[in-house]
């Protein structure tokens, strides 16, 4: 229910000290509260208990230990830094601070190489905000009437919750089931998992699939998964396969909405009547934009096939890309709050620390975040003929913190080059123009391949998957219309966050990478994206509008919306094999189908205004709730035809690319429970077929890594930086040849041909103390019995420790 907001509210960085009325809620509602957070901490059990698999204990270890280790300091240090807000805002923007300070303290502890000390972290911020005189009011800071939290809130956030996670957990919790169950989990998963085991060894990583060669790779969001484990005492790849992604997903809800109402809570603006527009004090915004982030994502993904590449941002397979999204929405408050004229110094220490995290994090992160600084910079000059100093601090020190990161933690960009439109190569109907040979990321020069040839058609379906991409952002692209309404445009916060969606937008259309990576230019901001349209609609409605008065007009454009959404979700599958035109009319039949009905929206809105002026809304309002209306037939749809993979533990290797079976899991879990933290082991499993021994085939072997946590003398090559920067688009980089042709004969020799002299040199050269044979791979020689320890054996597996001798 909206209440009725007599004026604007200001940033209250101090409130003054309130009566006890002013500083406790009644029982009442401070019951409605707990149970609210008793509902939502139940909503993410029952999620990793019965969706993930984990034991309940190890659950409940891992909620305790992200609570305390990240969410309790976080909030405090941003209350200390960042000064009293409200609740939402110091929750949502402080447990994304609080996973930035256990980064650090992952540091200091792995540095020396004490994982116990990670528990310093929430034991310091308790004793010095305890000991501290000047502290000790950031425990329960006094809340005002305009600054209070309404009860309403935390029991609309605890439904955005649990309608989030159950959307989770029927797309992607059934398919990520913990180990050795039959598993398809995406192989980029079981990399994350290889990648934090190493970021439990040292903070100076090497590529756990390459022995010795360093490691150059946005690594942070790992470190985070590792600390969180080691914490908790839960074993690290159950960690990064199911247990961190419920609890980044509430807190990626909780900043979405602090994101929300810090947008809210704008300078006083009027209509060009004079009239007084909304403000902070309405409450469900937030828990509104959470809901079309995740719960329901506003996206017109309508047909079939839908299009390419597009969602909301959530990859479980990318702990890198889920962090970024935080990090991002985070970002907006200390931003917003310099641009305003509300910061501290505390801001900018945040500001900075965000920024440090933001480069090991994304490498797409810092320069979208500069192109929304750059826009408020060049609007200034040209507007105020003045430069805005804290944008230029912000550009400034994006550009110095990524050079000094550049050598360390850009590996993953080998391969990347300027090209426009190469997104449209991922699009099934781009392949139709290429005649039956296969399409190869980022190959080509500065135009996309079938443009550059001007291969026939190549106009027509590129124009329609660029417009198709267009029209399916058309909820999130509302954002931008902040830069032109009149009431918002003079909101530099606005304008840093529309420079962000913009430079994100446009990344993603000018670059190339060979795994489609550019999208992430424009997946890092899709939660933001959905903060600005929601706010932007609420922000121009009249302060004084009541509930009963916004019901009638935005049902009136939403119920078209809905029917249009349907609709489109009742047409058949388009031939993709069929003609060119026909392919084209059906795909953007259901678009042409949504914008019909929103003219019908529109023009329904124009006569309510001419009839009924007091019960009309602003335009951008209505076309706000008609795209955010359209979008929910599709997301309800999407869970409701989700289906988990069907697998049995008889299932044969080889059949599915992503399929590890049970006994694969058994054996490299035996490898990390009968083996040390710093062993390395030499294997002959490389590819995907394993039978297959040619230099094309597809290599898939990263989950002997993830799951065993091992340093490998070869296994998976193909996301290393040497291979990335090898890229020539002529060949997918999981086919590429091994960089290393030596490791990879000695390896398979060792299983093949063993002699003294080969495990003598795995051992020497390598340190390698144990040996993974699969008998599908290759031939397991019987001599190696005599040279190694035979350790497990499984029908296809054998495990064999090599001697300390050979290392003499």
């Amino acid at each position: 229910m909206l209440e009725r907001t007599a004026e604007p509210t200001t940033h209250v960085r101090e409130p003054e000290p309130g009566t006890a009325r002013d500083r406790y809620r009644p029982w009442p509602a401070a019951a409605v509260v707990a149970l609210a957070w008793v509902g939502i901490l139940a909503t993410m059990v029952v999620a990793l208990h019965r969706g993930g698999g984990a034991p309940t204990s190890q659950v409940l270890a891992y909620l305790t230990a992200w609570v305390l280790g990240c969410t309790f300091p976080g909030v405090l240090v941003w209350r200390a830094l960042a000064g009293h807000s409200t609740l939402v805002r110091e929750l949502g923007f402080g447990s994304v601070l609080g996973v930035v300070l256990q980064l650090l303290a992952w540091a200091v502890a792995t540095s020396v190489h004490r994982p116990a000390l990670l528990a310093a972290l929430p034991v310091g911020v308790a004793l010095v905000f305890g000991v501290v005189p000047r502290l000790r009011r950031h425990w329960w800071p006094r809340r005002t009437a305009t600054t209070r939290t309404p009860a309403r809130w935390h029991v609309a956030m605890a439904v955005v919750v649990a309608l989030a996670t159950y959307r989770f957990e029927r797309l992607t919790g059934v398919g990520r089931a913990l180990p050795p169950a039959p598993s398809v989990v995406f192989r980029d998963t079981f990399y994350n998992s290889a990648l934090s085991y190493e970021l439990s060894r040292t903070v100076r990583p090497q590529d756990p699939f390459v022995l010795g060669e360093p490691l150059r790779y946005h690594w942070f969001a790992d470190a985070q998964v590792t600390a969180t484990a080691e914490l908790s005492g839960t074993p690290i790849s159950t960690a990064m396969i199911t247990l961190w992604l419920v609890p980044i997903l509430v807190v990626l809800l909780l900043v979405v909405a602090a994101a929300a109402q810090h947008l809210m809570d704008g300078p006083p603006a009027t209509d060009a009547h004079g009239v007084l527009l909304s403000d902070v004090r309405r409450w469900w915004v937030g828990p509104v934009a959470a809901f079309f982030w995740y719960a329901a994502p506003a996206i017109w993904r309508f047909g079939r096939p839908g299009t390419a590449k597009v969602g909301e941002g959530f990859v479980a397979s990318s702990p890198s890309g889920v962090l970024a999204l935080a990090l991002m929405c985070c970002l907006l408050g200390p931003v917003v709050d310099l641009l305003r004229g509300r910061s501290n110094r505390g801001t900018w220490v945040v500001l900075t620390l965000l920024l440090i995290a933001c480069v090991g994090t994304k490498p797409s992160l810092l320069p979208v975040t500069a192109c929304g600084a750059l826009l408020v910079i060049v609007v200034d000059l040209v507007r105020r003929r003045r430069v805005c100093w804290p944008m230029a601090y912000l550009v400034a020190a994006s550009a110095l913190i990524a050079a000094v990161a550049a050598p360390f933690l850009t590996g993953s960009t080998g391969g990347s080059h300027l090209q426009l439109f190469a997104l449209v190569t991922s699009d099934p109907s781009y392949a139709r123009l290429l005649d039956g040979r296969p399409v190869i990321a980022a190959a080509g020069g500065w135009l996309v391949p079938a443009l550059a040839d001007r291969l026939p058609h190549a106009f027509a379906v590129v124009g329609m998957l660029l417009l198709a991409w267009l029209l399916t952002e058309t909820p999130r692209l509302l954002s931008l219309v902040g830069l032109a309404a009149r009431p918002l445009r003079r909101d530099p916060g606005l304008r840093w966050a529309c420079g962000v969606l913009l430079g994100g937008y446009a990344g993603m259309w000018v670059l190339a990478h060979p795994g489609y990576s550019q999208h992430y230019f424009w997946s890092v901001t899709l939660a933001l994206a959905t903060v600005v349209t929601v706010t932007n609609a609420v922000r121009v409605l009249p302060a004084s509008r009541r509930a009963r008065t916004l019901v009638p007009p935005l049902l009136l454009v939403a119920v078209p919306g809905l029917l249009a959404g349907y609709l489109t979700t009742t047409g058949a599958r388009v031939d993709l094999d069929g003609p060119t035109r026909a392919v084209i009319e059906g795909r953007l039949r259901p678009y042409a189908l949504v914008l019909a009905a929103l003219a019908v929206a529109i023009l329904a809105t124009f006569l309510l205004r001419r009839v009924a002026r007091r019960w009309s809304v602003p335009l951008l309002t209505a076309v706000t709730a008609f795209a955010l209306a359209a979008s929910l037939p599709v997301a309800a749809l999407q869970v409701q035809r989700s289906r988990p993979p069907q697998l049995k533990a008889g299932q044969k290797v080889g059949v599915v690319y992503r399929y590890v079976s049970p006994e694969q899991q058994r054996a490299a879990l035996w490898l990390n429970r009968n083996s040390t933290l710093t062993s390395v082991v030499a294997t002959n499993v490389f590819c995907w077929r394993m039978e297959v021994r040619t230099d094309g085939c597809a290599i898939n072997s990263m989950w002997l890594s993830g799951l065993s946590g091992r340093r490998m003398v070869l296994s998976d090559w193909s996301f290393s930086s040497v291979t990335s920067a090898r890229y020539d688009g002529t060949r997918p980089p999981n086919s590429m040849p091994t960089p290393w042709p030596d490791r990879l004969r000695l390896s398979r020799a060792a299983v093949e041909n063993p002699t003294p002299q080969v495990l003598g040199r795995l051992r020497t050269e390598f340190g390698a103390t144990w040996l993974f044979a699969d008998r599908r791979a290759s031939r397991i020689s019987p001599r190696l019995r005599q040279l190694a320890t035979l350790r497990y054996q499984s029908p296809n597996i054998e495990i064999y420790q090599l001697a300390d001798s050979y290392g003499a």
